[in-house]
């Protein structure tokens, strides 16, 4: 779903960090595979993504926003280090 201007959020039940960060690379690859051209972005030449991701086990008193923020952190930590890479909250 679109979360934001540029940004996009998945909802993956049952997936442990393992799974998501599969997922992301998926993601990540099916992107880069459409080389989606980028005059803008310097030193890529196409259109890449930068993907953060949490994951929780619920329990009574989980609150959402709490892994929204863990994501979004993950996200920004990924665009600072250089872009076109995938971080996973910690």
């Amino acid at each position: 779903a679109r979360y934001g201007g540029e940004e996009f959020a998945m909802i993956l039940p049952q997936a442990d960090a393992a799974a998501a960060r599969q997922a992301a690379e998926r993601i990540n690859a099916a992107v880069r595979a459409m080389e989606i051209p980028h005059e803008d972005a310097v030193p890529y030449s196409n259109v890449t993504i930068s993907v953060g991701h949490a994951t929780v086990i619920p329990h009574a008193g989980s609150n959402p926003i709490e892994l929204i923020c863990e994501a979004d952190r993950a996200l920004y930590c990924a665009k600072h280090a250089g872009r076109d890479r995938i971080i996973g909250a910690e």
